[in-house]
């Protein structure tokens, strides 16, 4: 607990948020009580913390909100730099949390770019013209003109979709799915 010393000042120097930001549910997630920090001032766990300095000896304390805000031996600290730096704390927590999709996505598109191009065949007739596509695929794509260069990179682009389509399935979350399955092909440029 903090010892108070008379006439002390303090300062707010960081807001630290320990639970991690989870961008497909766009909200925090608790996090355990046990890997709750406590507060300095009353001892309570807590998942976003004040990192106070009091300015006659350097020491820091971390403090939680609502002991923050309450006049702390007689100091809050001001409102707009409060406020800021829980801006800054939460677009931490949310560029963490993007990171991971961004990870996630990266790491599939890798597979599929690393996977051998099956090879383009006649797999039947759509609207009376003919339908190319990738063995063991579901892709078809219609080729009135013939196999042209452009139908050729529309049917492989469609496969490594396919392939990505494949692999995010696993996701349960249908937001971060689709979150995942836009930031891959994305980095796949299809």
């Amino acid at each position: 607990m903090i010892t108070a010393i008379e006439n002390a000042t303090y300062t707010l120097t960081d807001v630290i948020e320990l639970r991690e930001w989870e961008e497909a549910a766009e909200c925090y997630m608790s996090i355990p009580e046990d890997l709750r920090i406590p507060c300095a001032h009353c001892g309570k766990p807590c998942q976003r913390l004040y990192e106070v300095t009091r300015d006659q000896d350097g020491h820091k304390f971390l403090i939680g909100p609502s002991c923050c805000k309450k006049n702390l031996f007689g100091w809050e600290p001001e409102k707009q730099v409060a406020r800021q730096m829980e801006k800054d704390a939460e677009k931490l927590a949310k560029n963490k949390g993007h990171q991971k999709l961004v990870d996630l996505a990266t790491s599939i598109a890798e597979e599929v770019r690393s996977l051998p191009l099956p090879e383009i065949v006649l797999v039947g007739t759509k609207y009376g013209h003919p339908a190319y596509g990738m063995l063991n695929s579901k892709v078809a794509i219609v080729c009135r003109e013939g196999l042209t260069n452009e139908r050729v990179r529309t049917i492989i682009d469609s496969w490594k979709r396919e392939q990505v389509r494949i692999r995010v399935a696993s996701i349960e979350n249908a937001k971060k799915r689709e979150k995942v399955l836009a930031i891959a092909c994305g980095m796949l440029m299809i």
